[in-house]
This record gives C-alpha cells, structure tokens and sequence, in this order.
C-alpha cells in the first residue's frame, strides 16, 4: 500500500551555493552558526522505505524553508527570517542584498516542490523532522535548561493530537522524556495538510560538538523507524 507520509527535512545541511559565500562578513560567526543551528544527520535518522521525502539541500542560515517571508518574529527580533542577517549570536554576517533573489530561486522552489509532493497523495500527513541542542542559544526564544528527550509538535487537529499521543506513548514506554508543544510548538504544513512535527534532543545522537554521531545514534535511527512504520499504518 502507497504510504500517504512526507518526511520534511529542512535543516539537515550545512552547504551554502559557492556563488553567495562572498555575501558573508563575519566568517567566525557563520562557521559557528553552521555547527551549532544545523540539524545535523537528521537526513540520515529520518528514514523509512517507501515514505517520500523532502530534503532542503542548504544550510538554514542560507535559507530558513521553515520561517515565514513576511510577519516572522524571528526576523524581527533576531534578524533570523527565511534570510539570516544574524548568526547564531546574533552577530551580524550578511547585508540583505540578496534576500529576493534567494526567496524566489530557493525559498519558493523548495515550497513548490513540497506543494507538489502533497498534491500527489490522498490524505497525506507531513512529518516535519529536527533535532535540537541541549543547551540555550542567545537566537533560542526560551530559557528552559531542562529540555526532553523528544519534542512533538502539532497544529490542533483531531489526527495530528491522535498521531502525536500515539508517539508520545511509544516513547514514554521505551523510557524517554517527551514534551507537546513546548517549547517548540506546532509543525510546518501546506494547503492545511495535517501536519506533525518530531524534534530529537542532539545529546542523544551527536558529541558534544555537534559533529559526531555516537554509538546510539544507530537505536534512535530504529526508534524512529518504528515510530515511522506505527504512523504509517493509522
């Protein structure tokens, strides 16, 4: 039977196209970002056959598919839109010069090629899929020192909360500590599709670096395929 799931990965990548690398300042500021913000290995942990997915081949802090283009808070608060003027810090390293042309050629295709992506399947359910660090950040909105293991999001529908207590369940069993909708809430859609987001706390997977995989990251990639293969039969 044809899966009906999109595995959204936005953050897994840490490439910024050759021909825009120029456009950054502050060097130190965007090496730092790259480690530290990117979602890294997500790409690998994610991954279930048959399910369709959908991998933006950039760095967020090229091009952040999961922000708003107008009315972002986090632009105006962080300079952390769809196009970072701030790093990590919130230093500057970038003017906005080329903001438009990044929004229309990237921004705007991978949105399409998502749109696409849900059209071709009947009633689909996208998974948006992340990891976080387990530590605050000065571009992190929340101060919780005391971060889960996991972090389901969801945007109030009836399948959305049935999917994500299902999840939520699984993983309490297996001994892990979950939050809903917090401190990141919600999960990116499109066209109103039913939408859940799964967010992994990087101390399981990574080094402290961030730039290693542990020896566990092999359990959490099989967690994750369970939880997959348990969606994708509701």
């Amino acid at each position: 039977m044809k899966s009906n799931i999109i595995l959204h990965i936005p953050h897994s990548s840490k490439k910024i196209p050759s021909e825009y690398l120029g456009s950054y300042f502050n060097v130190q500021e965007l090496n730092e970002t790259l480690v530290k913000l990117t979602d890294t290995f997500t790409d690998e942990l994610f991954s279930y056959d048959g399910i369709k997915k959908i991998v933006f081949p950039y760095s967020r802090a090229f091009c952040d598919v999961e922000r708003f283009v107008e009315n972002e808070p986090m632009e105006e608060k962080y300079g952390q839109g769809f196009y970072y003027t701030n790093g990590v810090n919130l230093k500057p390293f970038r003017s906005d010069n080329n903001k438009e042309e990044i929004r229309t050629k990237y921004y705007e295709h991978h949105h399409s090629l998502l749109k696409e992506m849900v059209q071709s399947l009947d009633n689909p359910l996208i998974i948006d899929c992340h990891s976080f660090p387990n530590e605050i950040f000065p571009c992190i909105p929340f101060s919780d020192n005391n971060l889960p293991d996991f972090i389901l999001g969801h945007n109030g529908k009836e399948r959305e909360i049935e999917i994500c207590s299902l999840v939520y369940e699984l993983l309490e069993e297996l001994g892990f500590k979950v939050n809903i909708n917090h401190p990141y809430s919600g999960s990116l859609t499109v066209d109103d599709c039913s939408s859940i987001m799964i967010e992994v706390n990087r101390r399981l997977y990574l080094s402290n670096n961030y730039l290693y995989k542990k020896t566990d990251f092999y359990k959490i990639e099989n967690i994750i395929k369970i939880i997959l293969k348990k969606i994708d039969v509701i």
